[in-house]
C-alpha cells in the first residue's frame, strides 16, 4: 500500500492505514492471571486479549517460579559469591551432562544438568545440601545420582 496523499483520507481509511503498520498487531497484553483481562488491566485493553490467558498465565507457572528461585539464589543466598566470583572446574566424564563445580573461599557448589532424553548417572562426592533442583525429587542409587532427562541440580559440596 502506498503512502496516501495528504488530506485524501477519511478517518476510517486513516485508522486502517495506521493499524496496518502498528506493532500492536503482533502483541497481546501480558497474562498475569486468569481474571478478566488477565490482570493486565482493570478495563478492556485496546489490544485484543488472547483466549489462552485463562489456562496459561504466571499463576502457578513452574518455569517462572524456577527463574525466581535462580535469581533469589544469585542475589540473596549464602552462595551468591560462589555463583559470582567462584573459580570453575569442569567435569567432562559424560558428554550428556553439563557438570562443573564453582568454589569461592570455603564454599563450593556443583551444577549438573542432563541435556539428554535419557537417564544419566553421576557420582558426586560429599553432597551437603540440595540448593536447587528442577524436579521435585532427587534419586540416589549406590552413591550415584540418577539424573532424569533434562533435569538440573545445584548441590553444596
Amino acid at each position: 500500500m502506498k503512502m496516501p496523499k495528504k488530506n485524501n483520507l477519511n478517518l476510517k481509511e486513516a485508522l486502517r492505514y495506521i493499524n496496518l503498520r502498528s506493532r500492536d498487531n503482533a502483541r497481546t497484553p501480558f497474562w498475569w492471571d486468569n481474571t478478566l483481562y488477565a490482570g493486565f488491566s482493570t478495563v478492556k485493553p485496546w489490544i485484543k486479549m488472547t483466549d489462552g490467558y485463562k489456562d496459561i498465565n504466571t499463576n502457578n507457572n513452574k518455569l517462572l517460579e524456577f527463574y525466581k528461585k535462580c535469581i533469589n539464589l544469585r542475589i540473596k543466598s549464602e552462595f551468591n559469591n560462589v555463583f559470582t566470583f567462584g573459580s570453575i572446574k569442569f567435569n567432562r566424564d559424560n558428554p550428556y551432562l553439563f557438570n562443573f563445580i564453582r568454589s569461592y573461599e570455603n564454599k563450593s557448589a556443583q551444577f549438573v544438568i542432563n541435556f539428554s532424553e535419557e537417564i544419566q548417572k553421576v557420582k558426586i562426592e560429599n553432597i551437603n545440601n540440595i540448593i536447587l533442583n528442577t524436579i521435585d525429587s532427587l534419586d540416589i542409587e549406590d552413591e550415584l545420582i540418577i539424573m532424569k532427562p533434562f533435569q538440573g541440580i545445584v548441590l553444596s559440596v
